[in-house]
């Protein structure tokens, strides 16, 4: 940890969301960062604003969900970010993570439709395996005048 920097602080101090994002505001202004956002980053102002989510088998969701499903819930979420910040989604970045045997095709049919559906376009990511489903969404969108930011 840098010379002058407090170590960060655990357990209740920092317990939800709410409280770990105030927590990390405070250490980001000491530094002189003002950027760190709620639901989606507040970059400057010619930069994308910019949000990432993610869904976990047994922990966002039952593990026997359907992987249509799956994917539109993930895109959805993201969408939801944006718009809670007023902002137009356009491109989108995936990490999939997929268990032994897991079909992709499916999931990705109800992705690339769903992107479709919003305009957005599935601009590159990454694809692993591991021991669950896992997969996470970086959403990048165009700021708009009726927007929060």
């Amino acid at each position: 940890m840098p010379a002058g920097h407090a170590a960060a602080r655990t357990g209740d101090d920092v317990a939800g969301e709410d409280r770990l994002i105030a927590w990390l505001r405070r250490q980001r202004r000491q530094r002189g960062d003002h950027l760190l956002g709620d639901d989606a980053a507040v970059l400057p102002a010619s930069a994308p604003v910019v949000t990432v989510d993610q869904q976990i088998a047994g922990t966002h969701f039952p593990d026997d969900l359907a992987p249509p499903v799956v994917a539109r819930r993930l895109l959805a979420v993201c969408l939801s970010d944006l718009a809670a910040m007023g902002a137009e989604p356009r491109y989108a970045i995936l990490a999939l993570t997929m268990p032994v045997g897991f079909e992709p095709r499916p999931f990705f049919t109800a992705l690339l439709a769903a992107c479709d559906r919003f305009g957005v376009v599935l601009a590159g990511g990454d694809l692993a395996r591991g021991p669950v489903l896992a997969a996470a969404l970086t959403l990048a969108g165009r700021r708009t005048k009726r927007g929060r930011i």
